[in-house]
């Protein structure tokens, strides 16, 4: 957990898992650990019989499938969880120019730094 991304592969064909997490890189190993372990869990309690997930959190991320996901990564999608919180319809747009532009310059701040960690916070107000 001290790098805070792992990725393993268990069993013997046909029955094989591959597994990955990883976790943000601002946060302490022990955090990671707590994350993972959740993810864990709740991904168990929630997909009981499921050959694949792919679950974030907001600290860490977890997936498992019976096929190499870092080559042939999970695409489709199940129980989809979101935020809560709408945004109306007439400001969709404006919010979208402020996620867009957030994440392109924690992408640009990412990919320059060591860890490639980037946090960007914006402000939105309804009007």
């Amino acid at each position: 957990f001290s790098f805070g991304f792992r990725s393993l592969t268990e069993g013997k064909k046909p029955d094989m898992v591959f597994g990955i997490f990883l976790c943000r890189g601002d946060i302490t190993p022990e955090i990671c650990r707590d994350c993972v372990s959740f993810a864990i869990n709740d991904t168990l309690i929630r997909c009981p019989n499921g050959k694949e997930a792919l679950v974030y959190y907001d600290e860490c991320m977890l997936g498992y499938a019976d096929r190499d996901i870092l080559l042939h990564p999970i695409t489709k999608t199940g129980q989809l969880m979101v935020n809560q919180t709408n945004v109306t319809a007439n400001q969709s747009d404006r919010f979208n120019k402020v996620v867009l532009s957030s994440l392109n310059e924690a992408a640009v701040e990412a990919g320059s730094s060591p860890r490639k960690f980037a946090f960007k916070k914006a402000n939105y107000a309804l009007s």
